[in-house]
């Protein structure tokens, strides 16, 4: 399948896997203009090599097209600022009042989320993107082994919330590969282990884009990754309703 977009044509691919039953669709062709390639590169490195093929290809304004390794993009553009407590407990209401208060409650009640986490320290929007602007809520904490835990909220439907997840979850890898965090005033005193950061996606259980279920098939198995479904009455008592590990099931109709 060839396609001249970024990584949420993974959407467009299973579909087509699901449709096309008498064919094989063996993975998708990425063509993106030379010098923002960077992104879907450190995306591809991610995704599950077992589950399809991926190529990209850059290209320039006078024709020229090259295939590149998604594997030779390591670098990321991220920043960790030193840690520093905010003057008056608030933090920015960047997106909408309804995931600031999800975002509140699950601060709040984080042992409602998974009871394995500890209930101090938990930060937001750290690490930060270099210039990039984000439509989720993200929150990073640790569980009592001191293993880090990714957790990205949503109170809407969203297609982008996988991908934006794991664009999130590479950065705090990245970070803690590089013993970041310590150095930088977070997690004073607990001592943080070097396995891959789990990733929780919580939105409300009737808030799920029915196409992020498909996406997270194509992450690769060493994203430790869960969808966590949040009752309607999260306002009033937070309760999880349903919670689905989001790399273990199996791809339908894939051909392989």
């Amino acid at each position: 399948m060839l396609c001249q977009l970024h990584i949420p044509r993974l959407i467009w691919l299973d579909y087509l896997r699901r449709r096309e039953t008498r064919l094989i669709v063996e993975g998708l062709a990425v063509f993106i203009p030379a010098g923002i390639e960077h992104n879907t590169c450190h995306r591809v490195r991610f995704l599950d090599p077992q589950a399809a093929r991926y190529s990209v290809f850059v290209h320039d304004p006078h024709g020229h097209e090259e295939r590149v390794d998604p594997r030779d993009y390591t670098n990321l553009e991220t920043r960790l600022d030193p840690y520093r407590q905010p003057l008056d407990g608030s933090r920015p209401k960047h997106v909408g009042d309804t995931e600031a208060l999800l975002e509140s409650r699950i601060r709040a009640e984080i042992e409602a989320i998974d009871a394995t986490l500890r209930t101090t320290p938990v930060y937001g929007q750290v690490p930060q993107f270099a210039g990039g602007h984000r439509s989720v809520i993200d929150l990073l904490a640790v569980d009592g082994d001191g293993r880090l835990t990714v957790i990205e909220i949503k109170a809407d439907q969203d297609i982008h919330l996988p991908l934006q997840a794991l664009d999130y979850w590479m950065r705090v890898k990245w970070h803690l590969d590089r013993g970041d965090f310590p150095s930088h005033g977070y997690f004073p005193g607990i001592s943080l282990r070097s396995e891959a950061p789990r990733l929780l996606l919580v939105a409300p259980a009737l808030e799920y884009h029915p196409s992020n279920e498909a996406l997270l098939r194509y992450f690769s198995r060493d994203i430790p990754v869960e969808r966590l479904g949040v009752g309607v009455e999260w306002r009033r008592d937070l309760k999880v309703m349903f919670r689905s590990p989001g790399n273990s099931w199996p791809l339908l109709s894939s051909g392989r």
